[in-house]
């Protein structure tokens, strides 16, 4: 009696899985299909349950849509269609009932299907052998399982078809190998790394191609050595990539990820912050206003949108050795306001005109308060020569430009200053305005016009 309820207690924590036969796995109706049909083969064959004491089979009212097949396969709705047509077409799939949509009169139902490798009443399954890959249930629901691409999940599965219950760690598999499940060698490879990252398989031997032996694997959801599996794709504690800056994946928080500010060329003139009380106005105690020449006759300054606590500051020229100071206009209440009409006389001074009330930008002088000088370098003073003698002398702009080893385009962008002369170039352009020949044939730089009205 207690070996009954232990041999129960046993079949009920059995795991579930599904049963593939091993030769329908190398057969073409099933390597030749795409990628994504085996994956919805695969997720249909978790729903079919054999008939058993707890209840008949269901195989031929197996309810499974598109939807379903879009979500096992991370494709479109109509790509999932397409790969229940191709399975259908195969003679993997029959269909035994459409499907309906759900309309305002009643439910939809989805299409009932029928495995035709699995037996149904009144007729025996296709004898596709005896020998059959267990998946259990388990993996093929993980998050790892279902994160993999639909070639990955195919290779996979032709792994497992390999094992054989003592060859784990030890099982040669390479890229020319994936012909045997319908794939090249480049997809082979890039799904075995995908399933070497993801925790399905480990390297136990590098490959050796001068004897063209493939690389070993274990995989992991089996025993090897008499140890027990390891599992490493249940893991969390594996490293992955995180994002960083800008979604790069992998990129370090380093300065050298950071764009880098732009900086100003020009010096910057500090800001003086004054409040309404601190400086006195004096705007209101000008004897004579001038007019607002921006305005027309009748039309008057409206009060302006501002609060009574935002203060306008108005730039003042800086005196010497003094940095500059902002005068406040003051609150809209302090304000006098002047009706604008035209002048009488049209000829008015317009440099006499009221300063606006906007900043002004105070160029940087020197450290006494003084202006600074340009100074022009030397290929300016050499391109301002050049056009002043060219002008005199028409007709040797191409010739010079040829004398000099120079294209005319070149010349040209550098006589206009937008590109600049070689070493070589200026120093035989000096010693042509100095007054030496470039060539044999050349003239030489003509003279200065003489001033009639010398002495």
């Amino acid at each position: 009696m207690k070996y009954r309820k232990r041999r129960f207690a046993n079949r009920r924590r059995r795991e579930r899985f599904i049963m593939i036969p091993r030769d329908l796995l190398v057969h073409p109706d099933w390597t030749h299909r795409p990628a994504a049909a085996r994956v919805i083969f695969v997720d249909m064959c978790k729903i079919h349950h054999h008939g058993s004491e707890r209840g008949p089979s269901n195989n031929g009212r197996i309810g499974y849509g598109c939807a379903a097949g879009a979500k096992a396969t991370n494709m479109s709705v109509a790509t999932a269609y397409r790969m229940l047509k191709e399975l259908r077409e195969s003679g993997l799939l029959e269909l035994r009932r459409e499907g309906a949509f759900r309309v305002k009169a009643g439910d939809g139902r989805a299409a009932e299907w029928e495995i035709t490798i699995y037996p149904i009443a009144g007729r025996a399954s296709k004898p596709w052998g005896e020998r059959r890959l267990h998946i259990e249930h388990w993996l093929l629901d993980c998050a790892a399982y279902k994160g993999l691409s639909n070639q990955a999940k195919c290779i996979l599965i032709e792994l497992m078809r390999r094992h054989d219950g003592g060859n784990n760690g030890s099982i040669s598999f390479g890229g020319a190998d994936g012909a045997c499940a319908g794939f090249s060698t480049d997809v082979t490879e890039r799904a075995l790394t995908e399933l070497e990252r993801a925790g399905f398989l480990v390297q136990t031997a590098p490959a050796v191609p001068h004897l063209s032996h493939p690389r070993k694997w274990r995989l992991t959801m089996y025993e090897a050595d008499r140890k027990s599996p390891t599992k490493d794709f249940m893991s969390d504690s594996r490293p992955s990539a995180e994002k960083s800056y800008s979604g790069f994946t992998g990129a370090g928080k380093s300065p050298k990820n950071v764009s880098m500010m732009r900086v100003p060329s020009r010096a910057v003139v500090p800001e003086v912050h004054a409040s309404v009380g601190e400086v006195s106005n004096d705007r209101n105690e000008l004897d004579d206003p001038l007019t607002n020449l921006a305005t027309r006759v009748g039309e008057t300054l409206a009060t302006p949108d501002i609060r009574t606590s935002e203060t306008h500051l108005e730039a003042s020229p800086p005196a010497a050795g003094r940095l500059p100071v902002c005068e406040p206009v003051g609150a809209p209440s302090a304000q006098g306001y002047i009706k604008a009409t035209k002048p009488a006389d049209p000829a008015v001074n317009v440099s006499r005109a009221q300063p606006s009330p906007v900043a002004r930008v105070v160029e940087p002088g020197d450290l006494f308060g003084g202006v600074l000088q340009s100074v022009p370098s030397p290929h300016d003073e050499l391109r301002l020569e050049l056009r002043a003698k060219l002008s005199q002398q028409r007709g040797t702009q191409s010739r010079l430009a040829e004398a000099v080893g120079l294209s005319r385009s070149t010349f040209a962008h550098a006589l206009s200053g937008r590109a600049g002369f070689t070493p070589t170039a200026a120093a035989a352009l000096r010693r042509w305005l100095d007054g030496e020949p470039l060539a044999g044939d050349w003239p030489t730089v003509p003279a200065a016009p003489e001033d009639k009205n010398a002495a």
